[in-house]
């Protein structure tokens, strides 16, 4: 009973704010838009007291009644985005980015409400209105009428189709089964065959993946992330990921049962994801702006969990269900970890740009020294981005290298062909993004500005939001043993391995306990700051500069740094360049291939079609007689 009333709390409280927030327009909105978050963020800890739950809405549709189910998985997912749509809330509430275009409040509630509903729903139809629910509202926090609207708009297209995609797969899952509750759709596979199931499984993840941003649909992200109010932009990378990835292991591990035939199709999803994370770490290593490297870097761990994911089908289908759970396990927690870090780095970002007024690598630098505190904390969350230790991002990362070194132990032939290939993609695109990261916060806070800035000042309400992301960076990655504690039965049960994961020791690469590796650290900075603070002695002298003086503006530029990785991977970036008046050096650009050798002479295509159909109409009713003549001709032939 409990657990009825907190279900019932979860939907209400949302729904009560948002039709507060149709009335009230003060200056606390965004405050009491965080307060529709309140409950969820108890989500975890009340399935963990009470268990899990489930509501069923008296009242439904032609589909049957709607069922709100709420377990240890669905409970986690929800804990983490409420935190972090309670965040970005309270961020917004003391930032002044974007005040004279404010985001449209109302629909932050309904964010809410929609992303609470996708991640308990249970019957479909409920499940597809949230889904379709939450699209719409991301694209319109995004700002379609701002001046470059077309990037929302690039969203909402992709996004959208992915949306009639997945209605496609979910229909046809309701209707072999014979039910429409999700919970009612395990071990129907087995009865669809392995071919079936194989396309409803290319399906839903050709229809998440707009969303999550796999090639070839990522390239509504750049131009979204750069164009769109940095908040908007946390909430699509963080609690839109969220529960694109949670829909996509619900609806494809209710049903989809390995054989070993699907081996093919997870080596497809592997391959696709690794090109897609390479791709998107080289992208995130020669961007010109910070937004822009965060687009590319959230397409890179989506294509990092979806390569567990694969990795998964691929351990399920020859048996391997310990390896399989230990895969999905990653996928998951990464996912987690990537709302956390990514929404702390947007935000850092969006303070960064409102000080110095640039949202361009050239127009910063020197933020350290004005700004120490939020150089800390964004700090934080490109450690954890690198998958630097004792952050949340090592810890996942970690867990996707033994889940490959589990595959070695099998002998099977896809895993000596596979598996040192996903190492050396999981190596490849951490170095790569790693430099990235450490380019992204060198160019932001080390230096000097390279140009006079007026330095403003960041509110207090921004800075505790960044901290308590920043603070869950961490504490998650230390306190990573009970968390996965708590999701692996719900993870186990889905590849059909009865008991929970065993991390002690976790496979062959040794016992590490991540609350150790904080405690080492901790000791390590106490010692070092102690001898620092010991030789206050600082020995300063000119830097050799051939006779002149050097100016700030001599510094590496965010080219300057990349210039090598454009130079080797010319071929992949396909690199542009051009003289810009005002400026000695020719300047470098990349262009977006996938934009224009796909979807623009697709575009072209369809627009010329449109045209030569429009031509057809032309009004006259002997032209629409001879139509109806000749398709009576066709049928009289055809069925003669």
């Amino acid at each position: 009973m409990v657990m009825v009333s907190f279900l019932a709390c979860l939907v209400l409280l949302p729904l009560a704010v948002f039709l507060f927030s149709l009335i009230y327009r003060g200056r606390y909105v965004y405050i009491i838009a965080a307060l529709s978050a309140s409950a969820a963020v108890l989500a975890l800890p009340a399935v963990m007291i009470w268990g899990p739950g489930v509501l069923d809405i008296p009242f439904g549709s032609v589909f049957g009644a709607y069922s709100l189910r709420l377990g240890e998985l669905s409970a986690a997912f929800l804990s983490f985005s409420a935190l972090v749509f309670m965040s970005i809330c309270l961020h917004r509430f003391g930032s002044d980015t974007d005040m004279d275009r404010p985001l449209p409040v109302s629909q932050l509630p309904l964010l809410m409400l929609f992303c609470s509903t996708a991640l308990m729903s249970d019957d479909i139809f409920l499940l597809l209105l949230s889904w379709e629910g939450l699209s719409l509202s991301t694209f319109l926090l995004c700002g379609f009428q701002r001046e470059n609207g077309k990037h929302s708009w690039r969203y909402f297209a992709i996004t959208h189709m992915g949306g009639l995609v997945i209605l496609c797969a979910v229909l046809f899952l309701a209707q072999h089964s014979g039910s429409f509750l999700v919970s009612d759709w395990n071990g129907s596979a087995a009865a669809m065959g392995v071919f079936s199931s194989s396309i409803i499984m290319i399906l839903l993840l050709l229809g998440f993946g707009t969303k999550l941003g796999l090639i070839p649909f990522q390239v509504w992200m750049p131009g979204l992330y750069q164009n769109s109010p940095p908040h908007s932009v946390a909430l699509v990378s963080a609690v839109s990921s969220n529960v694109a990835v949670f829909l996509l292991v619900k609806l494809g591990y209710s049903y989809f049962v390995a054989s070993e035939s699907s081996v093919t199709l997870a080596l497809v999803i592997m391959g696709l994801a690794s090109v897609s994370a390479i791709y998107a770490a080289l992208q995130a290593l020669v961007q010109d702006a910070p937004m822009r490297v965060l687009a590319y870097s959230s397409m890179k761990n989506m294509s990092l969990v979806v390569l567990m994911l694969g990795l998964s089908m691929l351990f399920s289908a020859h048996g391997a269900t310990v390896a399989a759970s230990l895969s999905l396990l990653t996928a998951l927690l990464h996912t987690l970890y990537h709302s956390l870090f990514k929404s702390l780095s947007v935000l850092g970002v969006s303070d960064a740009q409102e000080i110095v007024g640039s949202e361009h690598f050239i127009g910063m630098g020197g933020l350290a020294r004005h700004h120490s505190l939020l150089s800390v904390l964004f700090l934080i969350g490109v450690l954890s981005m690198a998958a630097l230790p004792p952050f949340n991002g090592f810890v996942s990362e970690w867990l996707m290298i033994q889940s490959m070194m589990e595959g070695f132990a099998l002998g099977a032939e896809p895993y000596r062909m596979a598996l040192p290939l996903g190492v050396a993609v999981l190596g490849l695109s951490g170095a790569l993004g790693a430099a990235a990261y450490l380019r992204l916060y060198g160019l932001m806070f080390l230096g000097r500005p390279r140009r006079h800035l007026e330095f403003k000042s960041v509110n207090g309400s921004s800075l505790m939001s960044i901290g308590v992301l920043s603070v869950a960076c961490l504490a998650s990655g230390a306190f990573a043993v009970p968390l996965i504690s708590v999701l692996s039965p719900s993870v186990t049960a889905m590849v059909g391995h009865p008991t929970g994961i065993v991390l002690s020791p976790p496979f062959t690469l040794g016992e590490i306990d991540p609350l150790v590796i904080v405690v080492a650290l901790s000791i390590m900075v106490l010692i070092t700051a102690v001898c620092r603070g010991r030789n206050k002695n600082v020995n300063r002298s000119r830097t050799w500069d051939c006779g002149s003086d050097l100016g700030p503006d001599m510094q590496y530029s965010a080219m300057s740094f990349s210039q090598p990785v454009a130079k080797v991977f010319h071929t992949v970036l396909g690199t542009r360049s051009g003289i810009v008046e005002g400026r000695l050096f020719p300047a470098s650009n990349f262009p977006d291939h996938f934009w224009e050798r796909v979807y623009l002479p697709l575009s072209k295509s369809y627009l010329d079609l449109s045209r030569a159909v429009r031509r057809l109409q032309g009004g006259s009713v002997q032209s629409y007689l001879g139509y109806i003549l000749a398709v009576l001709m066709v049928l009289m032939v055809a069925l003669r």
